[in-house]
């Protein structure tokens, strides 16, 4: 054996060796921040979901007006698990999951989604939300702050079947609400619907954000491929909630024409320009170190 000519060699090696560790962090430092696109909520409403949620008295779980209780039956998806059932007789019933708070003024884009169960009324006026809420003891009262996306039935347009998506713009007792066209669902339809959407402050001098809100009918059992009834985009301007980093997600029954709940989710997706610019050092900094060891 050369040692003289092995030693070289083995120092090399040892090189190539860093290089790749080095290779191993960069990708460690990019999942990581890959993993802040992952989903914050996800409850399918399996035994111990309901701790999380308040009212606006602060008692666990939600109680105003009516209990809420879980089932054994299965929700959403036809999966087996667990839906979130009110009361028949439940009116005004807001559910805030008070686990998780969001920071609107990141920039971050919150794409949202929760199922319902309609029941089938006839004549009656309904109405289901999904909002962010500035306090998660707060309900929807005119001196409380919130964005609201919502389907809305009769009451509104006064005839038969028809609905329409609203945004729901609460920013100290100022509402400012952006009407979607009309469509129809039949009185006695009880269909699984999914309303979802997105939601991101895109201009933070002018306290101005952006959103979506969708409606899609999942069937009867909520099996079926969904079915894009509507969809609604637009921007507002919310000077409370522009600067407020502890926002709380939640839903709202406010007739008592929601059977159950199910699969609530909130997914924040940072801006691509942030991941871009991490990915981009880390390999300036790993090229620049493999550079310097393998020369």
């Amino acid at each position: 054996m050369n040692t003289m000519t092995d030693i070289p060699c083995f120092h090399r090696r040892i090189r190539q060796l860093f290089s790749v560790a080095l290779t191993g962090v960069g990708l460690f430092v990019l999942s990581m921040a890959a993993s802040c696109a992952q989903t914050v909520i996800n409850l399918d409403f399996n035994s111990g979901d309901l701790s999380s949620f308040t009212q606006s008295s602060g008692v666990s779980p939600v109680v105003q007006g009516t209990s809420l209780a879980q089932t054994a039956g299965v929700g959403a998806g036809g999966s087996g698990g667990v839906a979130f059932i009110a009361s028949p007789a439940a009116t005004d019933v807001t559910a805030i999951y008070s686990a998780a708070s969001f920071n609107l003024t990141s920039g971050t884009n919150y794409a949202f989604s929760t199922d319902y169960h309609k029941k089938g009324t006839t004549g009656v006026f309904s109405q289901f939300q999904v909002a962010f809420f500035a306090d998660n003891n707060v309900t929807t009262s005119s001196s409380n702050r919130y964005i609201g996306f919502r389907v809305v039935g009769q009451g509104v347009t006064g005839a038969a079947n028809t609905y329409q998506l609203q945004l729901n713009n609460r920013d100290n007792s100022t509402t400012d609400v952006n009407l979607g066209s009309t469509f129809s669902i039949p009185d006695v339809n009880t269909d699984w619907y999914r309303l979802s959407g997105t939601l991101a402050l895109t201009d933070a001098a002018s306290k101005t954000f952006s959103y979506t809100i969708s409606l899609w009918d999942l069937g009867s059992d909520g099996t079926s491929t969904p079915t894009l009834i509507q969809t609604v985009s637009g921007t507002f301007v919310n000077s409370q909630l522009a600067s407020d980093s502890t926002l709380w997600y939640g839903f709202r029954d406010q007739t008592g024409t929601i059977s159950a709940v199910d699969n609530l989710s909130v997914v924040p997706e940072p801006k691509a320009v942030v991941l871009l610019t991490l990915s981009g050092f880390v390999l300036i900094v790993g090229l620049r170190l493999r550079s310097m060891w393998l020369n």
